[in-house]
């Protein structure tokens, strides 16, 4: 944004928003990690798929975690260059951008925070009350009473359950970078990056099978050679039932457990999300090379 001094008034902020474009959707990896330049990326792209001059881009971001919100405000030397801009047909990493000039954003919004604020209120005019509605207290007396707000304090006190936390399994992120390299060997691809990752936590799986299956088969052998003949017969089957479906569920977990690849084309480093921690762990346990470059990896 811009810092006001003497120089700067309202009248130069507006006319700022005027020469202002809103543009969505960029992945938040335009400006994730230390390395990263989101400001300089966009600025980058307009300028080369339009051929107009930037004179600033602001990110927009979450206001309490700071992320990035993958939406941005492009400011253009003119207005006319803005608006010709917002007429083109823009694509950035596939995906289409929606674009508009900042003021028509802007008063967008404030239309759909109207509408919903109309469509609250005339459903309690209806009688459907919502606990979410905006019903002010003024109003809210009105429409019940005098002591409609200690009545409804207690019931609210009554029933109302205590939210629970948000749970989410730790340890399924691994980040990957190409040690020594500034981009990723000519032609990497994603699926070459999967495949790498799903290979490494297979082999722990497979290897993790036999040693459990070896171990469970000997106790069961052990336990049955106590007993008679039959008894013997029926560990043996048992251990044999019981070792197949333990090796043959530790090979489904471990076949495809990369539920999916951050990476983007040409860059030195990304992100892979497992299906399993113990999976994450088998990965991050080995060091490698892919295509000749060499990968460092890290939890």
């Amino acid at each position: 944004g811009y810092t006001l001094d003497g120089e700067h008034d309202d009248a130069a902020l507006k006319d700022v928003d005027q020469r202002s474009l809103y543009a969505s959707p960029f992945p938040y990896t335009v400006d994730y990690g230390p390395r990263a330049d989101g400001i300089g990326v966009v600025t980058k792209f307009f300028e080369q798929e339009t051929g107009k001059k930037v004179s600033s881009v602001r990110l927009r971001r979450h206001m309490q975690s700071k992320d990035f919100r993958g939406s941005v405000f492009v400011e253009f030397e003119s207005e006319e260059d803005m608006q010709a801009v917002a007429k083109m047909s823009l694509v950035f990493e596939g995906a289409e951008l929606d674009m508009c000039s900042k003021l028509e954003y802007v008063q967008r919004k404030r239309d759909e925070r109207a509408a919903k604020i109309a469509a609250a209120e005339a459903q309690a005019a209806a009688g459907h009350f919502r606990e979410d509605a905006a019903v002010t207290p003024e109003k809210r007396k009105a429409r019940d009473g005098d002591d409609a707000d200690g009545a409804r304090d207690a019931k609210v006190a009554r029933t109302e359950k205590p939210k629970q936390p948000v749970s989410f399994t730790p340890g399924l992120i691994l980040a990957f970078e190409f040690e020594g390299r500034e981009e990723a060997p000519e032609g990497m691809q994603r699926d070459a990056i999967r495949s790498y990752f799903e290979e490494r936590a297979k082999a722990d799986g497979d290897a993790g099978a036999t040693a459990n299956g070896g171990g469970e088969q000997d106790a069961a052998e052990g336990g049955a050679e106590e007993g008679d003949g039959g008894e013997k017969e029926e560990g043996n089957e048992a251990a044999k039932e019981e070792n197949g479906d333990d090796a043959t569920a530790s090979k489904k977990n471990s076949k495809g457990g990369v539920r999916f690849v951050d990476w983007k084309p040409g860059a030195n480093s990304g992100f892979v999300r497992f299906s399993e921690p113990t999976m994450t762990s088998a990965a991050a346990a080995s060091s490698g090379s892919l295509e000749g470059a060499m990968l460092t990896v890290r939890v």
